[in-house]
């Protein structure tokens, strides 16, 4: 992974960017479990469907836990959508099959120990209450088969590179059978990701605007199941964590972009080439720790960041609007 800290200079003698921001005027509270709430966000006259707002507050285990236990129809019913806008139920099989072998075999043992407690909350919910609909689907499979997708190379030059450098070491049986549809499946899902920031003389006031715009397939369905997520979290020996915030969708506890307490924005952009591998962080998940070291300065953030194991070549787009 290619990790770029976007210290952009954008001219001064330019005007400032106008922005026109929209204010919600109400939050919806559908349930609650624990100390955490789900929401949903009234946005005045729009035509799109209304965001989700879930705000997990406890330690990891609790708000794995209390996210299943909010959301696992929405993300049972946003991962269903993906995967029938673009596959038939076998190519589905065949995909989750994979893609579960993938999570298990590589990325799982580069998961560090709070992200797999957040997974047991979510196994400690379903093994409880069950799965979901007739696939019997559980919250910890969507959000770790999505860990994983997101992790893959855009283009099918690269995605062959990490199947040769990591599955071919030793390739059960079935795969060497179907790993010519698995190319062809992969395939179908397109990614062109971009962000940018602005600040200084560019805005009024002089203030940070940074974004994150994803771009994927069309009309899978899934802008009905958009999140933001608000962590509250305390940690094993008692510390609370500064806030952060995530934005994506229904598809788990990792992150796409988001913003801390502490003044911090993060993005990512995918740029792709053959260094590629599923040995790693996967990162939707290094999005999150990264927010942990960013509050306590930038220099360190980015120095744990290069330390993890890296899986794939991305623009992380870090942006600090309060000088730490």
């Amino acid at each position: 992974m290619l990790v770029w800290f976007c210290l952009l200079g954008l001219g001064l003698a330019r005007p400032p960017l106008p922005a026109t921001l929209v204010s919600p005027s109400g939050f919806n509270q559908l349930r609650t479990s624990g100390a955490s709430s789900l929401y949903q966000i009234v946005v005045p006259s729009s035509s799109e469907p209304a965001p989700f707002l879930v705000k997990l507050v406890g330690n990891r285990t609790q708000v794995g836990y209390d996210y299943a236990a909010l959301l696992h129809n929405e993300t049972a019913a946003m991962y269903s959508s993906f995967m029938s806008s673009m596959f038939s139920p076998k190519e589905q099989a065949v995909l989750n099959n994979f893609v579960d072998y993938c999570w298990s075999s590589f990325l799982l043992k580069h998961v560090s120990q709070d992200f797999q407690d957040e997974i047991a909350g979510m196994q400690r919910y379903h093994a409880k209450f069950g799965g979901v609909g007739a696939d019997n689907l559980t919250t910890d499979q969507v959000a770790t088969r999505f860990y994983t997708l997101a992790n893959m190379p855009a283009d099918t030059v690269n995605i062959i590179s990490m199947l040769e450098e990591e599955l071919e070491k030793d390739w059960p049986l079935w795969l060497r059978l179907a790993i010519n549809e698995i190319i062809r499946l992969l395939e179908k899902i397109l990614s062109g990701c971009d962000a940018f920031g602005v600040w200084g003389s560019r805005t009024k006031g002089g203030l940070l605007y940074s974004s994150r715009n994803l771009d994927w397939n069309k009309d899978t369905g899934i802008n009905k199941y958009k999140l933001i997520t608000f962590f509250h979290i305390t940690t094993a020996s008692g510390d609370k964590i500064p806030p952060y915030a995530t934005t994506g969708f229904a598809s788990g506890m990792g992150a796409l972009a988001g913003m801390s307490s502490t003044g911090i924005t993060v993005s990512e952009m995918n740029l792709d080439n053959s260094r590629v591998t599923f040995d790693g962080t996967p990162f939707p998940l290094r999005l999150r720790f990264v927010f942990v070291f960013f509050c306590f300065s930038l220099s360190l953030s980015l120095s744990i960041s290069i330390s993890l194991y890296l899986t794939l070549s991305l623009s992380l787009c870090t942006w600090c609007g309060s000088g730490i």
